[in-house]
């Protein structure tokens, strides 16, 4: 690893070098030709006149003046000013080094008509139109068959980590879209990866005001969004890929995407098998060319399609699906959208912990276990957009879903203490059932009223739930201590849950001047939630399951009613800085019937929710109160003993939660220096706070009962650098530094011990980017994550552990057809208890050979974890008990693969001349 982090460290030092040793600087002022008036926020841009590569950009400020510092010297640079509406300016110059160079007034003519337009106009590499940044893909050189993911490292602004995240100067982009239709899931890594970057003729980048629209929140906290403009000839044709693979270890890995592009029609065919522990293709793969999820909703991440890949428990997964995905426009104004999935996943796993928990005597206990597990999903969904015009927008998006599951389970455990050396055993096992329907509707009205700034909002919510399940479970418990008895448990649970969520909004706003606006907010939400479990023993000597266990079985319903009033007055103190304040009136009633002899609990209260929200152009700051009810299971008056070692005891007095949140944030992104900052914190009080309160035994079987208390807080801050170098002798270079902590004060008590518990997690993450005209790439990314539980009141011991990873992805494309990618992942967790790995390195390594026309045609030899070191292990603290996990995860395979890329285009028919 050492070494890996002294080769990185030299490549940036030689680079920053280089970056040094030529640099000079130019400025100007730029105005209308005819007026001499200045022009606010013209992109003025240099690129290298080698390869019309972007250099560096900036915007002019007020007074039409702009600056762009640090530009190399020695180089024969071109310098593009644009504005919209008028005729780009383009000069080429060479600069000295240490010197500036003043371009004076740079005088910018009007389009005029449109007959006045130079359609063969070079066009600019950014171009800022309002609140939208567009990049011009034709600057930003990639390699063949690159992918998105790879255009967008180059934009100035963005990073993408490694896990696929993309941010834009520091805030997150939560949609990527196509020619402004929601073509992808609402996840942007589904696009990112594996759409061809040479298909994208603009990158445009803007707010997500979609459930904003108007502009409530405040700029520091929006969201962005990607729009991908595709080239016109792609909009009529037929893209895809097809790949099969296999490999050592009975691996294997196949897919089919096959997308069909009629202008507004696109039509999509996918299939998926494989046993990698992934999809066929990776996610973004089925929705940049499959069309996912252009209806809004979070298809492939809700549950709706179950396509694998996401096996965060460990094990190793097999993975079978296929869907049709239709996407269509009617004009400019209607968009529809219609989707059906069918998805197979099985999931088989071995994992192994080992516990202490700290009293007089210290307890410790160790098992292993296995499990098998499988689902079959078909899930239904569509979409209705209308926008007939600028003041009037419905939208409305069904989904059905229906799933079947099946799993089972076994297990050993053992504990011991310091004074028997062994308390208890037990062998466990179980299955499981499962058959549940879904459907979930969503509809919003908006439309813009008379007086500008007016406008009425109406939001509405259903979403149906019905299940049944079946458990059977086996519990052959051994003790070795007179405090409590061996026992044998066989039991059966049939449990069926039915829950209905639904919710309309109304939303009025109304400008009373200029400065002051006011709002009223009805919102209604209903709950119907009831709960039916049967719990049976069986009969030894019939094998039937007859015998049945009242204190494990009920028969619970709950409906709750909220309702809440909130107005709101707005006042734009300056240009940038807005104050709102709004109070709500909620009035909720819940309905808790337990169906036995004993009193239902209804109560009725009103609450008195005040907010404030104070923002400018890069700072905010937001106050706000919200209650929540204890769960109906948490007020059953009973006790319910779940095994030998568990027993839960219901609260019927636990009274509702109250939160105090406070939030600032801070953002800043300086377009010369390609510099964001981006802070924040926040802090929740909580009043009323339920915690669980246990008793252990000396031979630890636990009884646990839910109780309030005052005093609990969670609080959070973080902060991020970002900043993209100018590109130097075709080296490019950018970092990300990221910091954050969390503290979560809490309440502990076990055996009548009473105090705090402290959990404090740190975390430091650094990524740099290195690249070389294309042809190496090196991105490495350390992280280091220290963490500290401490206690107050109470005698216990502090508990500290640090853990550390290295991620190195490297890419060569040196050699013409073909590309070499390596990842070294280094994890370090040093506390683990004996037994258990500490640290693995996870070396994988691929070749591939692109042939066939346009190297459509793909062969590449992988091999996952080179070094056979691959683990999935963790520890965590809580309350007076530390555990460490270990389970089993994809091991070393060799993977042979043929990927093809279809690609087909449709071109119109010239007339004949006569």
């Amino acid at each position: 690893m050492n070494r890996i982090i002294t080769l990185a460290g030299m490549l940036l030092l030689f680079a920053l070098a280089g970056y040094a040793q030529n640099k000079a600087d130019i400025k100007g002022r730029i105005v209308d030709s005819l007026t001499n008036e200045p022009l606010e926020f013209a992109t003025v841009a240099t690129l290298d006149l080698k390869d019309s590569s972007l250099v560096s950009y900036t915007l002019s400020i007020k007074g039409g003046a702009f600056a762009l510092h640090k530009l190399p010297s020695d180089k024969r640079l071109k310098l593009v000013v644009s504005f919209v509406g008028y005729k780009n300016f383009r000069k080429t110059f060479t600069l000295e080094k240490g010197v500036e160079v003043d371009f004076g007034e740079i005088k910018l003519a009007s389009k005029g008509s449109l007959n006045q337009v130079n359609i063969n106009a070079e066009a600019s590499p950014v171009v800022m139109r309002k609140d939208t940044i567009e990049f011009n893909a034709e600057a930003f050189k990639t390699p063949p068959n690159a992918v998105v993911e790879e255009l967008l490292k180059k934009l100035p602004g963005i990073q993408v980590d490694m896990d696929g995240t993309i941010t834009v100067n520091g805030k997150k982009v939560n949609k990527l879209l196509i020619d402004g239709k929601q073509f992808f899931a609402n996840d942007p890594k589904i696009a990112s990866r594996n759409l061809d970057a040479s298909l994208i003729d603009k990158v445009q980048v803007y707010d997500d005001r979609e459930n904003d629209p108007d502009h409530i929140v405040p700029d520091s906290k929006v969201e962005k969004i990607i729009n991908l403009k595709l080239k016109s000839a792609i909009k009529k044709s037929t893209i895809g890929k097809i790949k099969a693979g296999i490999g050592t270890e009975d691996r294997y890995d196949a897919g089919l995407i096959y997308s069909v592009f009629r202008d507004t029609l696109q039509v999509s065919l996918i299939g998926i098998g494989n046993n990698l522990n992934r999809t066929g293709f990776s996610n973004q793969e089925l929705t940049s060319q499959g069309g996912f999820n252009r209806s809004g909703s979070d298809a492939l991440y809700n549950g709706s399609v179950a396509t694998g890949g996401r096996n965060y428990g460990g094990g190793i997964q097999t993975v079978g699906s296929g869907g049709l995905n239709i996407n269509t426009d009617y004009g400019k104004k209607l968009k529809l959208n219609f989707l059906y999935f069918y998805s197979y996943t099985s999931n088989v796993s071995k994992s192994s912990s080992f516990n202490q928990q700290f009293l007089t005597d210290t307890i410790s206990s160790s098992g292993s276990y296995e499990g098998h597990s499988s689902t079959n999903n078909h899930a239904f969904s569509a979409l209705v957009e209308w926008k007939p015009d600028t003041v009037f927008n419905l939208r409305y998006n069904p989904r059905l879903n229906f799933s079947n599951s099946n799993s089972g389970n076994s297990g050993i455990s053992s504990s011991y203490s310091n004074v028997l050396p062994q308390l208890n055993s037990s062998s466990s096992g179980g299955s499981n059932n499962s058959n549940n329907l879904q459907f979930q509707q969503s509809f919003s009205y908006y439309r813009k009223l008379h007086k500008k700034g007016e406008s009425l909002n109406i939001n509405h919510n259903l979403n149906i739930r019905p299940g049944k399940s079946f458990d059977y479970s086996s519990n052959n418990f051994i003790s070795y201590s007179s405090a409590i008895a061996s026992s044998n448990l066989y039991r059966l649970g049939n449990n069926i849950n039915n829950t209905a969520d639904g919710s309309l909004g109304i939303t009025y706003r109304y400008p009373f001047s200029k400065k002051l606006t006011g709002s009223v907010e009805l919102t209604g939400k209903y709950n119907q939630n009831t709960g039916r479990l049967m719990t049976f023993n069986e009969n030894l000597s019939t094998g039937q399951y007859d015998g049945y266990i009242d204190s494990l079985s009920h028969n619970l319903e709950r409906q709750q009613f909220t309702e809440t009033l909130r107005p709101e007055l707005t006042y734009q103190l300056t240009k940038q800085a807005r104050l709102s304040v709004n109070l709500g009136v909620q009035l909720m009633q819940t309905n808790n019937k337990f169906n036995r002899n004993i009193a239902d609990i209804n109560r009725r209260s009103l609450y008195l929710l005040p907010a404030f929200r104070f923002n400018t152009e890069s700072f905010s700051v937001d106050y706000s109160e919200y209650v929540d009810q204890p769960s109906i299971n948490d007020l059953l008056p009973q006790t319910t003993v779940y095994s030998q070692l568990y027993s839960r005891v219901g609260n019927p007095d636990l009274q509702a939660t109250r939160t105090h949140n406070i939030y600032f944030s801070y953002y800043k992104y300086q377009t010369e220096k390609m510099l964001n900052t981006n802070f924040y914190a926040s802090i929740s009080v909580y009043e009323n706070s339920i915690f669980n309160e246990r008793t252990v035994s000396p031979v630890g079987a636990t009884v646990s009962k839910n109780v309030n208390k005052d005093g609990r807080y969670y609080t959070y801050a973080g902060m991020s650098i970002g900043k993209s170098y100018k590109k130097i002798n075709d080296w490019q270079f950018k970092f990300n530094s990221r910091v954050s902590i969390n503290l979560d004060h809490d309440f502990f008590q076990v055996n009548n011990l009473q105090g705090y518990q402290n959990r404090l997690y740190l975390s430091y993450n650094q990524q740099f980017t290195l690249n070389w005209n294309n042809k190496f790439d090196i991105t490495p990314t350390y992280s280091i994550s220290p963490n500290i539980t401490s206690y107050q009141n109470v005698t216990y011991n502090t508990l500290k552990y640090v853990t550390q990873s290295l991620d190195v992805p490297i890419s060569i494309r040196a050699i013409k057809h073909m590309t070499i990618e390596g990842n070294y992942n280094f994890n370090y967790n040093p506390l683990v208890s004996s037994g258990f790995q500490k640290s693995s390195n996870l070396l994988n390594f691929a070749i591939a050979r692109q042939f066939q026309y346009r190297d459509r045609g793909e062969i590449r030899l992988s091999v996952y974890d080179l070094l056979n070191q691959n683990i999935s292990s963790y520890r965590y603290a809580d309350g007076n008990s530390v555990t460490d996990y270990q389970s089993q995860i994809l091991k070393r395979y060799f993977l042979l693969s043929y990927t093809y890329r279809i690609a087909a285009t449709v071109t119109a028919k010239k007339p004949v001349k006569k």
